[in-house]
């Protein structure tokens, strides 16, 4: 508190605001607690509280009433597949302590892990944002809410044609005075990327079916990809700029009609709105993305996001297509997370302000 104090005497010209503890919701989804257990387990060893609880609740509402902030890691597969989870067929499977399974049920339980949040939790999920909550997500779980037509400005794309397997890539910084962008101080970010999401935060929301015209899921599909180890020689990148050379098709377009119908019967604001933050990058050059690994085609990564805000109501989205947690071995990322919860409530600070009306496009 001491050199606090000191800071703002000595620096007055500096802007500053205060933290807010938040309350920490973490939802898991039972088709898949690999993933999420990695954030988790970095959750834990940092000494971050939180609320452990599965998608279905979700469905239970009065999230606002108990949390600033929930977070959901990545799960996998299509956004559609993760609203429903595991599919209702057969019997219930219990995930639960009893005599013949001693050892489960420790930090969550479920007579039954079948089905997932469904529309009900997804559409609780978004009155908490529009309430004022702040909605982390990273990997597969950011697809979900443009895949339904809820992240005005953001569209999901899924090129055939990109090749990046668990690679290092570069990350540009498009908005260093983020709140998500505190501490960093190099002109470039090394990030962890594996094949998808890929989010275009530029495209002003283009639904899917049209992506193929700008370089979306379909655009070119039939160039293909050479696949053969070594066939074509990597360009790998030092970090130093110095140095540096110059899926699934998801919810059908009449279930998104649907549920945006129902949302906005339900008092959540679909259109208009502000436009997405994109706090870090994928440069615009393929040739200066790959720095460790193995990438191809990278142009269809070329200026898409790594990481963006996106407000929404009272409230932000924040979207990691990069793994800020991935298996213990990404902790140079692990503090955009930790900036997201720690600036929940202060997310636009630093924002530029909106251009004056009447002045677009001269």
């Amino acid at each position: 508190l001491g050199l606090s104090a000191w800071a703002v005497d000595a620096a007055p010209s500096v802007k500053t605001h205060d933290l807010d503890l938040p309350r920490i919701g973490y939802v898991h989804s039972w088709q898949r607690t690999q993933d999420e257990g990695w954030v988790r387990a970095a959750f834990d060893t940092y000494g971050i509280p939180y609320t452990y609880f599965s998608d279905q609740k979700l469905r239970e509402g009065g999230l606002r009433a108990k949390y600033d902030v929930i977070v959901f890691p990545h799960i996998g597969g299509s956004a559609q597949s993760q609203v429903n989870g595991l599919p209702m067929t057969g019997e219930a499977i219990p995930y639960k302590k009893s005599d013949l399974t001693p050892n489960l049920g420790a930090l969550d339980s479920s007579d039954d892990i079948r089905g997932g949040m469904g529309i009900e939790g997804l559409m609780e999920l978004a009155k908490f944002v529009e309430a004022g909550g702040t909605l982390i997500t990273e990997g597969s779980t950011t697809t979900i809410f443009p895949a339904y037509g809820l992240a005005s400005g953001v569209t999901v794309e899924s090129p055939a044609q990109l090749f990046v397997r668990g690679s290092v890539l570069r990350g540009k910084w498009g908005d260093r005075k983020s709140p998500i962008a505190y501490g960093y101080d190099a002109s470039d970010l090394p990030v962890y990327f594996n094949q998808d999401p890929v989010l275009n935060a530029g495209s002003g929301g283009i639904p899917a079916e049209f992506a193929g015209f700008l370089g979306g899921p379909n655009a070119n599909a039939g160039l293909g990809q050479n696949v053969t180890p070594m066939a074509v020689p990597l360009k790998i990148n030092p970090l130093d700029p110095e140095d540096a050379p110059k899926g699934d098709a998801g919810p059908a377009v009449d279930e998104i009609a649907a549920f945006r119908s129902m949302a906005r019967a339900f008092g959540v604001n679909l259109d208009g709105g502000a436009r997405p933050r994109v706090v870090l990058s994928f440069p615009a050059r393929p040739e200066d993305m790959l720095l460790s690994g193995t990438l191809a085609n990278g142009q269809f990564l070329a200026n898409r996001a790594a990481a963006l805000d996106l407000p929404m109501g009272k409230g932000h989205v924040v979207m990691f297509a990069l793994r800020p947690f991935w298996r213990w071995q990404t902790q140079g990322t692990y503090s955009l997370g930790f900036n997201a919860i720690m600036n929940w409530n202060d997310l636009d600070a630093g924002k530029a302000a909106p251009a004056p009306a009447g002045r677009g496009g001269q």
